[in-house]
């Protein structure tokens, strides 16, 4: 029997997590992880490398085709086990933030009665992330660009830079100047099991087109894969940057993602609504490094880290 309910709390609250890998600047596994809120000082990360930080955006744009829950574990090229709650071939833009946040989906949903242990999802390869960043002292961005205020720009985020004005965050001192969305596309995923002491070729490929059973949480775990076109996948390749470390090329538009939930969503004669949330809390890494139009280390890059996802019921 199918029943009508009510969909509530959309985009604002969740617990069970879609990551898309712990592969930013791990090309560079010396780098300092490093908290975004505190004195950083670029110079002082160890051994003229790489540092990172952790941080929330301030939003995050993704782009969804569907949103389904699923009886039993789908596969990138098989869906008939689930249920979308949205399903949109052109897709809709979102914007998830930790205030106020689009609605994916209006009105009331129908889904039959059962227990569904997966929820899946496609969204566009390329996501937006805005941030400004807030430290003590006075940062440097790569394209020269100085001030304890530190915002995204509006530019994509670009693998291999080639030029210091292709920095996707600008410096001020001005703290009413404001972040603009910048984009990044993903062509690959880490892979934890590349050696970064040896040669990359096959068997040592630093990144994958999917990643499989990772846990998340005591609540789910999940499974996520790059598609070139809806049911196909993608093609994953490797470059070096100026610096001589990997980053992923490929054919990716899509990404696929299935969770596996501990406790199943279960929908029955007594439901009356769907709780569906997503959040962003530390969905996003800032990246220092060293090719600075000033010299010494610079804020250089943003990298999209997960969302997170949940559904109950009432």
């Amino acid at each position: 029997m199918k029943k009508s309910l009510k969909l509530i709390s959309q985009l604002l609250t969740a617990t069970s997590l879609m990551f898309f890998g712990t592969f930013a600047f791990a090309a560079n596994p010396n780098g300092a992880n490093l908290d975004c809120t505190s004195n950083i000082v670029p110079a002082t990360i160890a051994n003229g490398g790489w540092g990172e930080c952790d941080a929330t955006p301030d939003s995050m744009s993704v782009k969804f085709y569907k949103l389904g829950l699923c009886t039993s574990k789908p596969a990138y090229n098989d869906y008939s086990a689930c249920t979308f709650l949205f399903e949109n071939a052109q897709g809709k833009e979102v914007t998830l933030s930790k205030t106020l946040s689009d609605n994916l989906v209006d009105g009331e949903i129908s889904i039959p009665e059962g227990s569904y242990k997966y929820a899946m999802l496609v969204i566009e390869k390329t996501i937006g992330i805005k941030k400004t960043l807030n430290f003590d002292n006075a940062v440097s961005a790569m394209n020269g660009t100085t001030g304890k205020y530190c915002r995204t720009n509006g530019n994509p985020k670009v693998e291999a830079p080639t030029a210091h004005n292709q920095s996707l965050w600008s410096c001020t001192n001005n703290a009413s100047s404001q972040a603009v969305t910048s984009w990044q596309s993903f062509n690959g995923f880490f892979n934890d099991n590349f050696d970064s002491n040896a040669a990359i070729g096959p068997g040592n490929m630093p990144f994958v087109v999917g990643l499989y059973d990772e846990v998340t949480s005591a609540a789910s775990k999940f499974d996520v894969i790059l598609m070139a076109s809806e049911g196909t996948l993608a093609s994953v390749g490797v470059a070096l940057n100026n610096y001589g470390s990997p980053y992923a090329t490929g054919n990716a538009t899509k990404i696929w993602g299935v969770q596996t939930f501990t406790n199943p969503v279960v929908i029955d004669a007594n439901t009356s609504t769907v709780d569906l949330g997503f959040a962003i809390d530390d969905g996003m890494m800032a990246g220092f490094g060293g090719y600075c139009a000033n010299g010494g280390k610079c804020i250089e890059a943003a990298t999209v880290t997960k969302f997170e996802f949940q559904v109950t019921t009432k």
